[in-house]
């Protein structure tokens, strides 16, 4: 299985992925051959003094690629899962200090839109972030 990253900033988009309340994730960048894949969101909020704070907020099995991207009419494409491959964390968990959060960074010309992890170390470390949450 394949595995990507979808980052969600919390500003831009003026909303939490609670608040939104969907498992979509939406880019500029393509999203062709996705299907089948591990979409794991993490959220970026500002904590003040210009650091930011990462939270896993979402995890799916992409079902659908889309063109357009409501409720965001400004990017191209999105992905959505459901809620039998996935779920909204109703309280994000914080991975600011997860030590494989240096290597997703790297992955993901840190954390540029939607992209591909490679990197075992991360693919594990959010597995386990779930597993208490998600045991299947």
């Amino acid at each position: 299985m394949n595995h990507y990253f979808v980052y969600h900033n919390e500003r831009r988009m003026k909303a939490t992925i609670q608040d939104i309340g969907l498992l979509r994730g939406v880019t500029n960048n393509p999203v062709d051959g996705v299907n089948g894949g591990m979409a794991w969101v993490i959220s970026g909020t500002d904590a003040g003094t210009n650091s930011k704070r990462y939270y896993l907020s979402a995890f799916f099995i992409i079902r659908r690629e889309l063109p357009g991207s409501w409720p965001y009419p400004e990017f191209a494409n999105a992905i959505e899962g459901d809620d039998s491959t996935g779920m909204i964390l109703k309280t994000p968990i914080e991975v600011t200090k997860e030590p494989w959060l240096p290597a997703l960074r790297h992955d993901t010309n840190n954390f540029y839109g939607f992209q591909k992890i490679t990197a075992t170390s991360v693919i594990r470390g959010l597995q386990e972030t779930i597993k208490p949450l998600w045991p299947r």
